[in-house]
């Protein structure tokens, strides 16, 4: 399908935004709810469009990238208009995407950005401990089979350093 001509989210009369497409011609973002109130993720596929929704206790949701798989990445914000979860839509539920983090993880991710079709999400968190808390920071989330011991974040410097001398 060629980009440039692809059709758009219908505005219900409330707004709708696309974010992103794939080469299925399936199409996320967000859609505006009838009364105005909220904003939800959407996709919408073959003519269809389908509200996401959002993950239990935010009060809004966008859709930020899709795969050719159908596999949906966003984000949610609170009723505070704060970012909340990073998402994952799959198989028609949106799963929380800290939920599929190691336990202890320190980080919180708040914002689902993209997805590659190895089913790698790209995304923002912010640190909960350490020298770094409060931070936001961006991710690359790979999906494993099976549980995981320690990860790069882990054992990474905090702030690495560079051997490049720098052109001043």
């Amino acid at each position: 399908m060629d980009k440039r001509h692809c059709p758009a989210l219908p505005d219900l009369g409330t707004g709708a935004v696309a974010y992103s497409i794939n080469d299925q011609g399936q199409i996320v973002g967000t859609i505006g709810s009838a009364d105005g109130s909220t904003q939800y993720g959407a996709l919408l596929q073959n003519g269809v469009l389908t509200n996401l929704g959002t993950l239990a206790g935010d009060a809004a949701a966008i859709a930020s990238g899709i795969n050719n798989r159908g596999r949906v990445v966003g984000s949610t914000w609170n009723s505070s208009f704060d970012w909340s979860h990073a998402f994952v839509y799959q198989d028609g539920v949106m799963t929380d995407l800290n939920t599929l983090f190691p336990a202890g993880s320190n980080l919180s991710a708040v914002i689902g950005n993209k997805i590659n079709e190895r089913g790698q999400i790209s995304g923002m968190a912010i640190v909960l401990s350490g020298p770094d808390a409060g931070n936001i920071h961006a991710f690359l989330a790979t999906p494993v089979d099976g549980p995981v011991g320690l990860s790069v974040a882990d054992v990474a410097p905090i702030h690495p350093k560079s051997s490049l001398t720098a052109n001043v």
